[in-house]
Protein backbone atom coordinates (compact mmCIF):
# COMPACT_ATOMS: atom_id res chain seq x y z
CA UNK A 1 0.00 0.00 0.00
CA UNK A 2 1.14 3.54 -0.68
CA UNK A 3 -0.13 6.89 0.44
CA UNK A 4 -1.51 9.50 -1.95
CA UNK A 5 -1.09 13.26 -2.24
CA UNK A 6 -3.81 15.80 -2.90
CA UNK A 7 -3.15 18.63 -5.33
CA UNK A 8 -1.05 21.45 -3.82
CA UNK A 9 -3.08 24.42 -2.61
CA UNK A 10 -2.03 27.96 -1.75
CA UNK A 11 -1.68 28.68 1.96
CA UNK A 12 -4.00 31.66 1.62
CA UNK A 13 -5.02 34.16 0.42
CA UNK A 14 -7.07 35.47 3.29
CA UNK A 15 -10.75 34.62 2.90
CA UNK A 16 -11.86 38.13 3.85
CA UNK A 17 -9.35 39.96 1.67
CA UNK A 18 -8.41 38.06 -1.51
CA UNK A 19 -5.80 40.71 -2.33
CA UNK A 20 -3.57 39.35 0.42
CA UNK A 21 -0.93 36.90 -0.72
CA UNK A 22 -0.34 33.36 0.57
CA UNK A 23 2.42 32.84 3.12
CA UNK A 24 5.19 30.28 3.49
CA UNK A 25 3.84 28.53 6.56
CA UNK A 26 6.80 28.01 8.92
CA UNK A 27 5.07 27.82 12.33
CA UNK A 28 1.89 25.76 12.77
CA UNK A 29 -0.04 25.09 15.99
CA UNK A 30 -3.09 22.83 16.33
CA UNK A 31 -5.84 24.36 18.50
CA UNK A 32 -8.61 22.50 20.30
CA UNK A 33 -11.15 24.65 18.43
CA UNK A 34 -10.27 22.73 15.25
CA UNK A 35 -8.34 25.65 13.78
CA UNK A 36 -4.59 26.03 13.28
CA UNK A 37 -2.51 29.06 14.21
CA UNK A 38 0.11 29.78 11.54
CA UNK A 39 2.68 32.42 10.73
CA UNK A 40 5.80 32.91 8.64
CA UNK A 41 8.40 35.68 8.39
CA UNK A 42 7.69 39.30 9.13
CA UNK A 43 6.12 41.44 6.44
CA UNK A 44 9.47 42.94 5.36
CA UNK A 45 11.95 41.22 3.08
CA UNK A 46 12.29 37.54 3.88
CA UNK A 47 16.03 37.63 4.61
CA UNK A 48 17.26 41.26 4.40
CA UNK A 49 21.00 41.75 4.42
CA UNK A 50 22.87 44.68 5.96
CA UNK A 51 24.15 47.34 3.57
CA UNK A 52 27.56 46.81 5.14
CA UNK A 53 29.00 45.45 8.34
CA UNK A 54 29.56 49.03 9.50
CA UNK A 55 25.81 49.75 9.31
CA UNK A 56 24.18 46.95 11.33
CA UNK A 57 21.29 49.22 12.29
CA UNK A 58 20.00 48.90 8.71
CA UNK A 59 19.83 45.15 9.14
CA UNK A 60 18.02 45.56 12.44
CA UNK A 61 15.39 47.98 11.20
CA UNK A 62 14.79 46.28 7.87
CA UNK A 63 14.44 42.84 9.38
CA UNK A 64 11.93 43.67 12.09
CA UNK A 65 8.24 43.40 11.43
CA UNK A 66 5.40 41.37 12.88
CA UNK A 67 4.49 38.14 11.07
CA UNK A 68 1.01 38.03 9.64
CA UNK A 69 -0.48 35.38 11.94
CA UNK A 70 -3.48 33.53 10.54
CA UNK A 71 -6.03 31.00 11.69
CA UNK A 72 -6.51 28.18 9.21
CA UNK A 73 -9.42 25.75 9.00
CA UNK A 74 -8.38 22.85 6.74
CA UNK A 75 -10.47 21.87 3.72
CA UNK A 76 -12.63 18.79 4.20
CA UNK A 77 -11.56 15.44 2.71
CA UNK A 78 -12.51 15.30 -0.96
CA UNK A 79 -12.81 19.10 -1.27
CA UNK A 80 -11.89 20.46 -4.72
CA UNK A 81 -8.33 21.66 -5.26
CA UNK A 82 -9.60 25.24 -5.31
CA UNK A 83 -10.71 24.88 -1.67
CA UNK A 84 -7.84 26.09 0.52
CA UNK A 85 -9.88 26.07 3.70
CA UNK A 86 -10.71 29.17 5.66
CA UNK A 87 -8.11 31.82 6.60
CA UNK A 88 -8.63 34.55 9.20
CA UNK A 89 -6.15 37.24 10.24
CA UNK A 90 -5.12 37.37 13.91
CA UNK A 91 -2.18 39.83 13.94
CA UNK A 92 0.19 40.14 16.87
CA UNK A 93 1.39 43.76 16.80
CA UNK A 94 3.81 43.34 19.71
CA UNK A 95 6.38 40.64 18.93
CA UNK A 96 8.07 39.33 15.82
CA UNK A 97 7.19 35.69 16.50
CA UNK A 98 9.19 34.23 13.63
CA UNK A 99 11.59 31.67 15.17
CA UNK A 100 9.75 31.63 18.53
CA UNK A 101 9.20 28.51 20.59
CA UNK A 102 5.62 27.42 21.25
CA UNK A 103 3.35 24.85 22.83
CA UNK A 104 -0.34 24.63 23.77
CA UNK A 105 -1.03 24.96 27.50
CA UNK A 106 -3.25 22.69 29.60
CA UNK A 107 -6.25 24.99 29.04
CA UNK A 108 -5.83 25.30 25.26
CA UNK A 109 -4.05 28.64 25.18
CA UNK A 110 -0.76 28.71 23.26
CA UNK A 111 2.41 29.92 24.97
CA UNK A 112 5.14 31.41 22.77
CA UNK A 113 8.66 32.39 23.86
CA UNK A 114 11.14 34.65 22.10
CA UNK A 115 11.23 35.20 18.36
CA UNK A 116 13.10 37.27 15.81
CA UNK A 117 15.03 40.55 16.04
CA UNK A 118 13.80 43.33 18.30
CA UNK A 119 13.34 46.80 16.77
CA UNK A 120 15.20 48.76 19.45
CA UNK A 121 18.35 47.67 21.30
CA UNK A 122 18.53 47.97 25.09
CA UNK A 123 22.04 47.26 26.30
CA UNK A 124 21.14 47.42 30.00
CA UNK A 125 18.42 44.79 29.67
CA UNK A 126 21.03 42.08 29.31
CA UNK A 127 24.55 43.22 30.21
CA UNK A 128 26.50 40.57 28.33
CA UNK A 129 28.49 40.57 25.06
CA UNK A 130 28.63 44.18 23.89
CA UNK A 131 27.93 43.34 20.27
CA UNK A 132 24.42 42.23 21.24
CA UNK A 133 23.47 45.89 20.96
CA UNK A 134 22.88 45.28 17.27
CA UNK A 135 21.64 41.73 17.01
CA UNK A 136 19.31 40.09 19.47
CA UNK A 137 15.95 38.34 19.72
CA UNK A 138 13.29 39.54 22.15
CA UNK A 139 12.92 38.81 25.85
CA UNK A 140 9.16 38.70 25.43
CA UNK A 141 6.71 35.85 25.75
CA UNK A 142 3.22 35.87 24.30
CA UNK A 143 -0.02 33.93 24.66
CA UNK A 144 -2.68 33.22 22.05
CA UNK A 145 -6.22 32.79 23.36
CA UNK A 146 -8.21 30.50 21.01
CA UNK A 147 -11.56 31.29 22.67
CA UNK A 148 -11.14 34.98 21.89
CA UNK A 149 -8.87 34.52 18.87
CA UNK A 150 -6.62 37.23 20.23
CA UNK A 151 -3.21 37.78 21.81
CA UNK A 152 -1.98 38.96 25.17
CA UNK A 153 1.48 39.69 26.53
CA UNK A 154 3.25 37.19 28.74
CA UNK A 155 6.07 37.92 31.20
CA UNK A 156 9.53 38.88 29.99
CA UNK A 157 12.18 36.19 30.12
CA UNK A 158 15.57 36.59 31.75
CA UNK A 159 17.30 35.56 28.53
CA UNK A 160 16.65 36.56 24.94
CA UNK A 161 15.84 33.48 22.90
CA UNK A 162 15.91 32.79 19.18
CA UNK A 163 14.89 29.22 18.16
CA UNK A 164 13.99 28.02 21.69
CA UNK A 165 11.94 24.92 22.49
CA UNK A 166 8.84 25.01 24.74
CA UNK A 167 7.69 21.76 26.36
CA UNK A 168 4.64 21.17 28.57
CA UNK A 169 5.50 19.52 31.89
CA UNK A 170 3.63 17.01 34.06
CA UNK A 171 2.43 19.79 36.41
CA UNK A 172 1.13 22.22 33.71
CA UNK A 173 4.27 24.35 33.70
CA UNK A 174 6.28 24.93 30.51
CA UNK A 175 10.03 24.43 30.21
CA UNK A 176 11.71 26.95 27.88
CA UNK A 177 14.92 25.39 26.64
CA UNK A 178 17.98 27.03 25.14
CA UNK A 179 17.85 29.12 21.98
CA UNK A 180 20.35 31.75 20.95
CA UNK A 181 20.73 35.12 22.65
CA UNK A 182 22.06 36.95 19.62
CA UNK A 183 21.84 36.46 15.88
CA UNK A 184 24.21 36.64 14.15
CA UNK A 185 26.95 35.61 14.89
CA UNK A 186 26.28 32.22 16.47
CA UNK A 187 28.85 31.13 19.03
CA UNK A 188 29.01 29.70 22.52
CA UNK A 189 28.92 33.10 24.24
CA UNK A 190 25.55 33.78 22.67
CA UNK A 191 23.80 30.60 23.75
CA UNK A 192 20.99 30.78 26.29
CA UNK A 193 22.17 27.73 28.23
CA UNK A 194 20.09 28.59 31.32
CA UNK A 195 16.53 27.30 30.86
CA UNK A 196 13.43 28.98 32.31
CA UNK A 197 10.02 27.72 33.45
CA UNK A 198 6.69 29.43 32.80
CA UNK A 199 3.92 28.81 35.33
CA UNK A 200 0.47 29.55 33.81
CA UNK A 201 -1.08 29.58 37.30
CA UNK A 202 0.96 32.62 38.35
CA UNK A 203 1.93 34.02 34.94
CA UNK A 204 5.53 34.03 36.19
CA UNK A 205 8.87 32.86 34.86
CA UNK A 206 11.60 31.19 36.94
CA UNK A 207 15.21 30.80 35.82
CA UNK A 208 16.90 27.47 36.57
CA UNK A 209 20.01 27.53 38.75
CA UNK A 210 22.19 25.46 36.43
CA UNK A 211 23.09 25.55 32.76
CA UNK A 212 22.16 22.68 30.50
CA UNK A 213 25.70 21.30 29.89
CA UNK A 214 25.61 21.09 26.11
CA UNK A 215 28.20 22.09 23.56
CA UNK A 216 26.37 21.21 20.33
CA UNK A 217 22.66 21.88 20.36
CA UNK A 218 21.09 25.22 21.17
CA UNK A 219 18.37 25.82 18.59
CA UNK A 220 15.02 23.98 18.51
CA UNK A 221 16.42 21.18 20.65
CA UNK A 222 14.47 17.99 21.34
CA UNK A 223 12.98 18.18 24.85
CA UNK A 224 10.32 15.84 26.25
CA UNK A 225 8.38 15.20 29.46
CA UNK A 226 9.14 11.58 30.39
CA UNK A 227 8.62 8.91 33.04
CA UNK A 228 11.73 7.32 34.56
CA UNK A 229 12.38 4.82 37.34
CA UNK A 230 13.40 7.80 39.49
CA UNK A 231 10.20 9.73 38.85
CA UNK A 232 9.13 12.47 36.44
CA UNK A 233 11.84 14.12 34.39
CA UNK A 234 12.36 16.51 31.53
CA UNK A 235 14.58 14.93 28.88
CA UNK A 236 17.01 16.76 26.62
CA UNK A 237 17.38 14.41 23.63
CA UNK A 238 19.60 16.31 21.27
CA UNK A 239 20.94 17.10 18.79
CA UNK A 240 23.69 16.48 21.40
CA UNK A 241 24.86 12.82 21.37
CA UNK A 242 24.45 12.72 25.17
CA UNK A 243 20.96 12.88 26.70
CA UNK A 244 20.30 14.81 29.94
CA UNK A 245 17.43 14.85 32.45
CA UNK A 246 16.13 17.41 34.98
CA UNK A 247 13.78 16.71 37.91
CA UNK A 248 11.62 19.84 37.72
CA UNK A 249 13.13 21.68 40.70
CA UNK A 250 14.63 25.07 39.80
CA UNK A 251 17.71 24.45 41.97
CA UNK A 252 18.52 21.01 40.58
CA UNK A 253 21.21 20.42 37.95
CA UNK A 254 20.82 18.52 34.71
CA UNK A 255 22.35 15.04 34.80
CA UNK A 256 23.54 12.76 32.02
CA UNK A 257 21.11 9.98 31.10
CA UNK A 258 22.24 6.69 29.59
CA UNK A 259 24.98 6.20 27.07
CA UNK A 260 25.50 8.72 24.25
CA UNK A 261 25.23 8.14 20.55
CA UNK A 262 28.62 6.79 19.53
CA UNK A 263 30.56 7.88 16.49
CA UNK A 264 28.69 11.19 16.08
CA UNK A 265 29.55 14.61 17.47
CA UNK A 266 25.97 15.76 17.04
CA UNK A 267 23.01 15.49 14.74
CA UNK A 268 22.16 18.87 13.32
CA UNK A 269 19.00 19.23 11.22
CA UNK A 270 17.68 15.87 12.43
CA UNK A 271 14.09 15.29 13.53
CA UNK A 272 12.62 13.51 16.53
CA UNK A 273 9.35 12.07 17.85
CA UNK A 274 8.15 10.34 21.01
CA UNK A 275 6.39 7.18 19.78
CA UNK A 276 5.34 6.09 23.29
CA UNK A 277 5.84 7.72 26.70
CA UNK A 278 9.58 7.84 27.36
CA UNK A 279 10.46 6.23 24.01
CA UNK A 280 12.18 8.69 21.72
CA UNK A 281 13.25 8.33 18.10
CA UNK A 282 15.89 10.54 16.47
CA UNK A 283 16.15 10.51 12.68
CA UNK A 284 18.77 11.53 10.14
CA UNK A 285 20.53 14.88 10.22
CA UNK A 286 24.21 15.63 9.79
CA UNK A 287 27.17 15.73 12.19
CA UNK A 288 28.12 19.19 10.89
CA UNK A 289 24.82 20.66 9.73
CA UNK A 290 26.01 20.45 6.14
CA UNK A 291 25.78 17.60 3.60
CA UNK A 292 26.13 14.71 3.40
CA UNK A 293 23.11 13.72 5.46
CA UNK A 294 22.78 10.50 7.43
CA UNK A 295 20.26 7.71 6.96
CA UNK A 296 20.64 6.44 10.54
CA UNK A 297 18.00 6.36 13.29
CA UNK A 298 18.45 6.00 17.05
CA UNK A 299 16.10 5.15 19.93
CA UNK A 300 16.21 5.94 23.63
CA UNK A 301 13.92 4.54 26.36
CA UNK A 302 13.75 6.44 29.65
CA UNK A 303 11.54 3.76 31.22
CA UNK A 304 14.42 1.25 31.16
CA UNK A 305 17.37 3.61 31.58
CA UNK A 306 18.98 2.48 28.35
CA UNK A 307 20.91 5.03 26.35
CA UNK A 308 20.83 5.68 22.62
CA UNK A 309 20.78 2.60 20.39
CA UNK A 310 20.81 2.37 16.60
CA UNK A 311 17.65 0.97 15.07
CA UNK A 312 17.96 -2.27 13.14
CA UNK A 313 16.68 -0.53 10.04
CA UNK A 314 17.93 2.60 8.29
CA UNK A 315 16.20 5.21 6.22
CA UNK A 316 16.18 4.41 2.53
CA UNK A 317 17.01 8.06 1.85
CA UNK A 318 19.48 10.04 3.92
CA UNK A 319 17.89 13.34 4.90
CA UNK A 320 18.33 16.58 6.78
CA UNK A 321 15.54 19.08 7.57
CA UNK A 322 12.85 16.39 7.45
CA UNK A 323 9.88 16.30 9.86
CA UNK A 324 8.61 13.29 11.81
CA UNK A 325 4.85 12.89 12.31
CA UNK A 326 3.20 10.37 14.65
CA UNK A 327 0.22 8.69 13.00
CA UNK A 328 -2.71 7.00 14.80
CA UNK A 329 -1.43 3.48 14.00
CA UNK A 330 1.76 4.34 16.00
CA UNK A 331 3.87 4.53 12.86
CA UNK A 332 6.10 7.51 12.08
CA UNK A 333 5.85 9.39 8.81
CA UNK A 334 9.23 10.89 7.91
CA UNK A 335 8.61 13.46 5.22
CA UNK A 336 10.53 16.10 3.30
CA UNK A 337 14.09 17.19 3.82
CA UNK A 338 17.09 16.95 1.54
CA UNK A 339 20.59 15.61 1.13
CA UNK A 340 22.72 18.38 -0.32
CA UNK A 341 21.01 19.68 -3.47
CA UNK A 342 18.73 16.62 -3.69
CA UNK A 343 15.23 17.16 -2.25
CA UNK A 344 13.45 14.20 -0.69
CA UNK A 345 10.03 14.10 -2.33
CA UNK A 346 9.25 10.52 -1.28
CA UNK A 347 8.31 9.90 2.34
CA UNK A 348 9.13 6.92 4.51
CA UNK A 349 7.13 5.22 7.24
CA UNK A 350 8.92 3.77 10.24
CA UNK A 351 7.21 1.17 12.43
CA UNK A 352 8.82 1.43 15.90
CA UNK A 353 7.16 -1.77 17.12
CA UNK A 354 8.44 -3.92 14.26
CA UNK A 355 11.56 -1.73 13.78
CA UNK A 356 11.02 -1.67 10.02
CA UNK A 357 10.92 1.09 7.42
CA UNK A 358 8.65 1.23 4.38
CA UNK A 359 9.29 3.57 1.46
CA UNK A 360 6.21 5.35 0.16
CA UNK A 361 6.53 5.25 -3.62
CA UNK A 362 4.42 8.29 -4.49
CA UNK A 363 6.31 11.62 -4.39
CA UNK A 364 4.86 14.93 -3.30
CA UNK A 365 4.87 17.69 -5.91
CA UNK A 366 6.64 20.50 -4.03
CA UNK A 367 9.94 20.31 -2.16
CA UNK A 368 9.68 20.59 1.63
CA UNK A 369 13.06 21.36 3.10
CA UNK A 370 14.21 23.92 5.68
CA UNK A 371 11.31 25.97 7.11
CA UNK A 372 8.73 23.35 6.19
CA UNK A 373 6.04 21.88 8.45
CA UNK A 374 4.12 18.61 8.71
CA UNK A 375 1.27 17.88 11.11
CA UNK A 376 -1.41 15.27 11.73
CA UNK A 377 -4.99 16.44 11.17
CA UNK A 378 -8.02 15.33 13.16
CA UNK A 379 -9.25 13.20 10.25
CA UNK A 380 -5.94 11.24 10.22
CA UNK A 381 -4.58 12.96 7.10
CA UNK A 382 -1.27 14.86 7.29
CA UNK A 383 -0.74 18.48 6.21
CA UNK A 384 2.70 19.24 4.73
CA UNK A 385 3.65 22.78 3.74
CA UNK A 386 6.18 25.59 3.70
CA UNK A 387 9.83 25.09 2.86
CA UNK A 388 12.50 27.30 1.34
CA UNK A 389 12.48 27.28 -2.44
CA UNK A 390 8.97 25.87 -2.50
CA UNK A 391 5.80 27.61 -3.69
CA UNK A 392 3.61 29.16 -0.98
CA UNK A 393 1.52 26.00 -0.84
CA UNK A 394 0.50 23.05 1.29
CA UNK A 395 -0.36 19.49 0.36
CA UNK A 396 -2.51 16.95 2.14
CA UNK A 397 -1.06 13.45 2.49
CA UNK A 398 -3.43 10.50 2.73
CA UNK A 399 -1.49 7.72 4.52
CA UNK A 400 -1.68 4.11 3.27
CA UNK A 401 -4.49 3.24 5.69
CA UNK A 402 -6.87 5.24 3.49
CA UNK A 403 -6.58 2.49 0.86
CA UNK A 404 -8.41 0.13 3.25
CA UNK A 405 -12.16 -0.41 3.06
CA UNK A 406 -13.59 2.86 4.38
CA UNK A 407 -16.89 1.16 5.26
CA UNK A 408 -15.08 -0.38 8.22
CA UNK A 409 -13.72 2.92 9.49
CA UNK A 410 -14.68 3.39 13.14
CA UNK A 411 -16.79 6.41 14.02
CA UNK A 412 -16.64 7.63 17.64
CA UNK A 413 -20.23 8.34 18.72
CA UNK A 414 -19.61 9.21 22.38
CA UNK A 415 -16.54 10.06 24.48
CA UNK A 416 -15.93 12.29 27.49
CA UNK A 417 -14.78 15.86 26.92
CA UNK A 418 -12.31 15.52 29.80
CA UNK A 419 -10.44 12.75 31.59
CA UNK A 420 -8.62 13.03 34.91
CA UNK A 421 -5.05 11.74 34.82
CA UNK A 422 -3.25 11.56 38.19
CA UNK A 423 -0.09 13.47 39.00
CA UNK A 424 3.00 11.25 39.51
CA UNK A 425 2.55 9.19 42.65
CA UNK A 426 -1.20 9.82 42.77
CA UNK A 427 -4.00 7.23 42.86
CA UNK A 428 -4.87 5.44 39.61
CA UNK A 429 -7.31 7.16 37.29
CA UNK A 430 -10.70 5.75 36.42
CA UNK A 431 -11.60 4.06 33.14
CA UNK A 432 -13.84 5.94 30.72
CA UNK A 433 -16.36 4.71 28.19
CA UNK A 434 -16.04 5.27 24.43
CA UNK A 435 -18.84 4.28 22.07
CA UNK A 436 -18.34 3.71 18.37
CA UNK A 437 -19.79 2.17 15.24
CA UNK A 438 -18.48 1.37 11.75
CA UNK A 439 -18.86 3.98 9.05
CA UNK A 440 -21.23 1.68 7.17
CA UNK A 441 -23.72 -0.43 9.10
CA UNK A 442 -22.69 -4.03 9.65
CA UNK A 443 -19.02 -3.56 8.73
CA UNK A 444 -17.59 -4.23 12.17
CA UNK A 445 -13.87 -4.75 12.71
CA UNK A 446 -12.22 -5.27 16.08
CA UNK A 447 -10.45 -2.29 17.62
CA UNK A 448 -6.73 -2.99 18.08
CA UNK A 449 -5.47 0.39 19.29
CA UNK A 450 -6.77 3.36 21.27
CA UNK A 451 -4.45 6.33 21.59
CA UNK A 452 -4.08 9.97 22.48
CA UNK A 453 -1.98 12.24 20.28
CA UNK A 454 -1.19 15.68 21.70
CA UNK A 455 -2.13 18.69 19.62
CA UNK A 456 1.07 19.75 17.93
CA UNK A 457 3.19 22.87 17.55
CA UNK A 458 5.67 22.34 14.72
CA UNK A 459 8.46 24.41 13.19
CA UNK A 460 11.92 23.80 11.76
CA UNK A 461 11.59 20.01 11.57
CA UNK A 462 10.44 19.42 15.16
CA UNK A 463 7.02 19.35 16.77
CA UNK A 464 7.48 20.76 20.27
CA UNK A 465 4.30 19.24 21.68
CA UNK A 466 3.56 16.09 19.64
CA UNK A 467 3.44 12.86 21.66
CA UNK A 468 1.77 9.50 21.18
CA UNK A 469 0.11 7.89 24.21
CA UNK A 470 -1.20 4.30 23.74
CA UNK A 471 -4.12 3.47 26.01
CA UNK A 472 -5.11 0.11 27.41
CA UNK A 473 -8.76 -0.84 26.94
CA UNK A 474 -11.32 -3.62 27.26
CA UNK A 475 -14.12 -4.47 24.84
CA UNK A 476 -17.40 -3.88 26.70
CA UNK A 477 -19.59 -5.30 23.94
CA UNK A 478 -20.15 -4.35 20.33
CA UNK A 479 -19.74 -0.63 19.99
CA UNK A 480 -18.42 0.06 23.50
CA UNK A 481 -14.91 0.24 24.96
CA UNK A 482 -13.75 0.78 28.52
CA UNK A 483 -10.53 2.77 28.15
CA UNK A 484 -8.02 3.17 30.96
CA UNK A 485 -6.49 6.59 31.59
CA UNK A 486 -2.72 7.05 31.23
CA UNK A 487 -0.66 6.04 34.27
CA UNK A 488 0.12 9.63 35.22
CA UNK A 489 0.84 13.04 33.75
CA UNK A 490 4.40 12.15 32.77
CA UNK A 491 2.75 9.90 30.19
CA UNK A 492 0.13 12.50 29.21
CA UNK A 493 0.82 16.05 30.48
CA UNK A 494 -2.38 18.07 31.10
CA UNK A 495 -3.75 19.58 27.91
CA UNK A 496 -5.75 18.84 24.78
CA UNK A 497 -5.35 15.65 22.75
CA UNK A 498 -6.91 13.83 19.83
CA UNK A 499 -8.47 10.49 20.77
CA UNK A 500 -8.25 7.90 17.97
CA UNK A 501 -9.56 4.35 17.60
CA UNK A 502 -7.73 2.05 15.17
CA UNK A 503 -9.11 -1.20 13.76
CA UNK A 504 -7.27 -4.50 13.56
CA UNK A 505 -6.68 -3.68 9.88
CA UNK A 506 -4.94 -0.43 10.86
CA UNK A 507 -7.71 2.00 9.85
CA UNK A 508 -8.09 4.98 12.24
CA UNK A 509 -11.22 6.89 13.14
CA UNK A 510 -11.67 10.59 12.85
CA UNK A 511 -10.46 11.85 16.22
CA UNK A 512 -12.42 13.62 18.91
CA UNK A 513 -10.81 16.31 21.05
CA UNK A 514 -10.38 15.36 24.70
CA UNK A 515 -8.77 17.32 27.53
CA UNK A 516 -6.47 15.74 30.10
CA UNK A 517 -6.95 17.52 33.45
Amino acid sequence: MAGTWDTPRDFGPDFFNPARTPIRVIHLMHLHTGKFLAFSYGLSQEWPEPASTSEPWKYRLNSFSTPEARLWTPPAPGAPATDRGLFELVPNHRTNLFCAGHCPLHDGRVFLAGGHFNPMPTVTADPQAADEVFYFPPLTSDLFLPARESWRAGPDMRHKRWYPTCTRMWDRRVLISLGDRRTPPLDITGRALRCEVFDPATDALTELAHNLPVTVGVTYVFVYCVPTSSGPRMLYAGPEPQAYVWDGNAGSPWSAFGSPITGQNGLYASTSVMYAPGKVLKVGGSPSGTPPALNFMWRLDTTTGAGWLRTNTNLRYARMDATGVMMPDQKVLIVGGKDGPTPRLIGEIYDPIADTTTVDTLPMQNIREYHSVAMLLKDARVMVGGGEGAPLTFQIYNPPYFSLNQDTRPVITAAPAQIVVPQPGGPPGAAFRVNWQPQAAGNWRAISKVCLIALGAVTHGFDQNQRYVPLEFEDAGQGALDVFTPIDTTHAPPGWYMLFLVTEDGLPSVAVYIQVV
